[in-house]
């Protein structure tokens, strides 16, 4: 199991906070428990509450409070977390939360589709396509037809923590767990015997 690490989705995400005239943006150093935070329309033109959480329209009319920020954000986050373990795709720290923030921002559905998914499982594979990897990667930085220097930024912090302590040759996961299972035993197998052997001498 991956440790998850929210860091990113939250510095890019943002959170909604009024001030006496108007819905500003605030980033996480902004963040305290008392503030209240209000529904926006994100760059996409989705209405928005929390850090990234769609928002129906009659609902949070009076905005809603950082707690229950978090809790949208964990659901919203555990969703997204069980389909990509459905890839069956063994990544590490680095790479499962450089994905979790990707596809938190553009949908699992777009995420499986793209040629993006097809390069990184090469480069799980052992093949030697970084920057296959990273070039796909970089192409997802437009909402609504626009490039945006925002998109851009997270898709290179994406990228960049990806490419971090990659463990190559990690391949892609079993259908089960027999091989590691065999393997401890093996190991239990000959320490005992070397302490037999030991004991013998």
């Amino acid at each position: 199991m991956n440790k998850i690490n929210l860091s990113l989705i939250k510095k890019h995400e943002g959170l909604a906070s009024k001030s006496p005239d108007k819905i500003v943006l605030c980033n996480e150093l902004d963040i305290t428990n008392d503030i209240n935070v209000y529904a926006y329309i994100c760059a996409g033109g989705k209405r928005t509450i929390g850090w990234g959480c769609v928002n129906k329209k009659n609902e949070n009319k009076d905005g809603t409070s950082i707690a229950n920020c978090e809790i949208l954000l964990g659901q919203r986050v555990k969703e997204f977390i069980d389909k990509i373990n459905t890839l069956n795709i063994k990544f590490n720290d680095n790479e499962f939360n450089a994905v979790l923030s990707f596809v938190y921002n553009l949908g699992f559905s777009a995420f499986k589709q793209s040629t993006l998914l097809k390069r990184i499982k090469e480069y799980k594979q052992g093949k030697n396509n970084t920057e296959e990897v990273k070039k796909q990667w970089m192409r997802w930085v437009y909402a609504s037809g626009k490039k945006l220097n925002g998109l851009e930024k997270r898709r290179q912090e994406e990228c960049e923590l990806f490419c971090t302590q990659i463990k190559k040759n990690a391949g892609i996961k079993t259908s089960d767990s027999k091989t590691d299972k065999i393997k401890v035993l093996v190991i239990n197998f000959v320490k005992d015997l070397i302490k037999i052997i030991r004991e013998q001498k």
